[in-house]
């Protein structure tokens, strides 16, 4: 049932908050990246 997969999804983020948060900035940090490329590479052209 996608109920319960989802209430397991929300437990697994309130038992593995610090490492939630974790994966949150990093990927944050990622895209950030990942725009400042793509800016870079349109003000060559």
């Amino acid at each position: 049932m996608p109920f319960t997969g989802l209430s397991y999804f929300l437990k697994d983020i309130l038992n593995y908050k610090n490492h939630y948060n974790v994966f949150v900035s990093v990927h944050f940090q990622f895209v950030s990246l990942i725009i400042k490329i793509l800016h870079d590479q349109y003000q060559f052209t």
